[in-house]
């Protein structure tokens, strides 16, 4: 995770997080609407206003402090207008994928799903998956992510 990954601690209003993406003003920035602390789902990101032709990656990573086992994780990416009609069809849905925690290696050991890289053209997006040729989920772990690698 770099300082510009929206998750729970930099990205979420009611803690007064707000992480600057991109462009001046708060219309590009990231916002996590819905953040389960329980683990059961949803969690839900909102950017209104993407800027256009800059790709933005989709990733999951597997954090629990209370060493749960694995879990079934579904990711769903919409491309809606900023009128909200979804110009682009059906939502886009990737899963379920088997995510694990790090166990003794602790975070930097858990799962990262690298998900799907998403697309911003002005009026709709286009999703790629970053899935293997085969379809095998692109998972590495956190501290690989961390590192940039």
């Amino acid at each position: 995770m770099s300082g510009l990954d929206c998750y729970y601690a930099n990205c979420n209003a009611s803690y007064g997080a707000v992480l600057e993406w991109d462009a001046p003003g708060a219309e590009d920035n990231p916002r996590l609407d819905l953040d389960d602390v329980e683990g059961h789902g949803p969690e839900n990101i909102n950017i209104d206003e993407p800027v256009i032709g800059s790709e933005y990656l989709v990733g999951v990573h597997y954090y629990d402090e209370a060493g749960w086992g694995p879990s079934q994780v579904y990711v769903r990416i919409y491309c809606a207008s900023t009128s909200g009609v979804c110009e682009s069809g059906p939502p886009v849905d990737f899963g379920p994928v088997t995510l694990v925690n790090g166990g003794l290696g602790g975070m930097e050991a858990s799962d990262f799903w690298r998900v799907a890289a998403v697309t911003w053209n002005g009026v709709t997006c286009s999703v790629r998956s970053l899935a293997a040729a085969d379809g095998t989920p692109n998972i590495t772990t956190h501290g690989v992510v961390q590192a940039g690698r």
